[in-house]
């Protein structure tokens, strides 16, 4: 097993973002980025957001982009 650590709770990023691979698969937690807008009443600090964004380019590279093929789409009905 294997755990990366993508984001943490420091210079904005208030989450514990991680890819935890195991068993041939990979598993992304917390994905998320929040910069705590207007906090304490100021702005995120200029290198808050950038650490931010590097760390959201970072969960971006982490999760796979698999195409919607039309026949996973369906549309549910509902009987009276």
């Amino acid at each position: 097993m294997e755990i990366a650590i993508i984001g943490t709770e420091s210079l904005g990023v208030r989450s514990l973002s991680c890819v935890v691979s195991a068993a041939g698969r990979r598993i992304l937690i917390d994905p998320g980025v929040a910069l705590g807008y207007m906090r304490n009443g100021r702005l995120p600090h200029p290198r808050q957001v950038a650490v931010g964004a590097a760390v959201r380019e970072r969960i971006l590279a982490e999760t796979p982009v698999q195409p919607i093929s039309s026949s996973a789409t369906t549309t549910a009905t509902m009987s009276p």
